[in-house]
């Protein structure tokens, strides 16, 4: 049945944790959709725009801004495959850059080296089109919780190396080779990453979480792209 508020009992558990925006906008999506469509498909639809939404509003004493980027890049699957003397493979790639994607994301040059030190330090993990993150996502968790489950996530590819030059930010990333093919076949990869913005919408700070490769993602960054 549709819901009367953002504080309905009957909300389900992992919209009771979000915050007021989401949650209002939520019901809103699925009270249109329930009248026109029923019960099931009403979940299907809101849910579908909850996965994909990319602002997560946050109260602070500053009233801060945190916004969830999907950052992809182009695959080119010429040589995208290569071994080292030990016989391990990897991917070498432009992960992303310091100028405006298409969609008006533009991260700052101190965001992309602290991101070039975390994976350095703490290798991402990276898996295939967010579904973890997806399923996290319905599983009634905190959004903090769903951010220490990423960073603990199994996957496909880890990115254990990482430099940032001339305002772009390359990795090194050893894949799973069991799964080879489906690499070569990805359209892109997309970041999962918290960035924070202040009252003016300055992009302020940002967590790096983790990376997955895109079966169906259309790129937005067209520079990013495998080095072959």
């Amino acid at each position: 049945m549709p819901y009367n508020n953002i504080n309905d009992e009957s909300l389900p558990s992992y919209i009771k944790n979000k915050s007021e925006v989401l949650r209002k906008k939520w019901i809103q999506i699925f009270n249109s959709t329930y009248k026109k469509e029923g019960e099931e498909i009403a979940f299907i639809v809101a849910n579908k725009w909850l996965k994909n939404q990319i602002k997560i509003t946050t109260t602070t004493a500053k009233t801060e801004q945190v916004t969830r980027e999907i950052i992809r890049f182009s695959v080119d699957t010429k040589e995208l495959i290569k071994k080292t003397d030990n016989g391990e493979e990897y991917i070498s790639a432009v992960l992303t850059d310091n100028l405006s994607d298409s969609e008006g994301t533009k991260l700052p040059d101190e965001i992309l080296k602290k991101w070039e030190t975390h994976i350095n330090n703490n290798p991402i993990i990276g898996d295939i089109d967010h579904e973890e993150y997806d399923k996290l996502l319905s599983s009634g968790l905190t959004d903090e919780e769903v951010q220490e489950r990423l960073r603990e996530k199994p996957g496909i590819a880890k990115a254990i190396k990482a430099i940032y030059e001339k305002g772009k930010l390359w990795i090194q990333a050893i894949i799973d080779k069991r799964y080879k093919k489906v690499i070569e076949k990805s359209k892109g990869v997309s970041i999962e990453a918290i960035i924070t913005k202040d009252g003016n919408g300055k992009i302020i700070d940002g967590d790096l979480l983790g990376f997955t490769f895109g079966i169906n993602h259309t790129p937005v960054n067209p520079r990013a792209q495998i080095f072959t």
